[in-house]
C-alpha cells in the first residue's frame, strides 16, 4: 500500500507597508469537500510550515487583528519536500480608509450570479470583520474576466457584487455601509490568455470607502 504524496507548504506574513513580520492566524480549506484541512497560528515570526496531501485544491484565510483579512485558493500539485516547500509571501492590509482585499474564495456558478455553497466561509468572514469594526463603509466590486462581451460582464460583474451585499444585509450588515459596483473585465490583475490568469481575474474585491 502506497501512502497518499505530501507536500510541504510554508508561508511567512507581513505588514503590506512596512514589511514588518505579523503573527496570525490562518486556515486552510480543503474546496472539494468544504472541510478544514488546518487551523491554527504563525510564530512570533509570522512563519508557518506545514505538510498537506498533494493534488487538492486548497482555500487559504490568514487573519491578524487590524488588518484586512488575506483570500487565495490553488491547487497543490506536485511533491515538495520539507527542504523545498511550497512557498507563499502574505502580505496583509491595514483596515484604513482606501485599502482593499480580494477574495478568491467567493465562487458563482457559470455566467451566474448565484452564490455557491463553497463561499459561505469567506463570506462569513467578512461579516465578522464588519462586526468587529462597526464604522467601516466598504465597497464591494465584481470582477470577471474576458469571456463575453464588455455589455455582458458589467452586467454580470454588478449582480456578483449585489449577491455579497445581500448575503450580508440577511444577517444584518446595514445597507448603508455596503455600496457595490461590477467593473466587468476592466480590471484585470493577470493575463486573460490562460486558465490561471483568468481564474485570478474572476474575484470580488473589497475596499474600505471610510472608517
Amino acid at each position: 500500500i502506497r501512502p497518499d504524496p505530501v507536500s510541504y507548504i510554508e508561508g511567512t506574513v507581513t505588514d503590506s507597508q512596512t514589511g514588518m513580520r505579523l503573527q496570525a492566524s490562518y486556515e486552510l480549506i480543503n474546496l472539494s469537500n468544504r472541510q478544514t484541512a488546518i487551523k491554527s497560528v504563525t510564530d512570533t515570526r509570522g512563519n508557518f510550515l506545514l505538510p498537506l496531501p498533494s493534488g487538492i485544491n486548497y482555500g487559504l484565510n490568514v487573519m491578524c487583528d487590524g488588518y484586512l483579512f488575506y483570500s487565495e485558493h490553488f491547487m497543490l500539485e506536485g511533491e515538495h519536500p520539507v527542504s523545498q516547500p511550497y512557498a507563499k509571501d502574505i502580505k496583509l492590509n491595514r483596515i484604513r480608509e482606501g485599502e482593499s482585499m480580494s477574495l478568491y474564495n467567493v465562487f458563482f456558478n457559470t455566467d451566474s450570479w448565484e452564490l455557491l455553497d463553497e463561499s459561505v466561509s469567506e463570506l462569513s468572514r467578512l461579516y465578522d470583520l464588519l462586526v468587529s469594526n462597526p464604522d467601516i463603509v466598504i465597497e464591494i466590486g465584481g470582477h470577471t474576466d474576458s469571456s463575453g462581451s464588455d455589455e455582458h460582464n458589467l452586467w454580470l460583474s454588478g449582480q456578483r457584487a449585489l449577491a455579497v451585499s445581500d448575503f450580508l444585509t440577511r444577517r444584518g450588515i446595514e445597507a448603508s455601509r455596503l455600496k457595490t459596483k461590477g467593473y466587468g473585465e476592466a480590471m484585470p490583475v493577470a493575463d486573460n490568455s490562460s486558465e490561471e490568469g483568468m481564474r485570478r481575474n474572476r474575484r470580488t474585491d473589497i475596499t474600505i470607502i471610510s472608517k
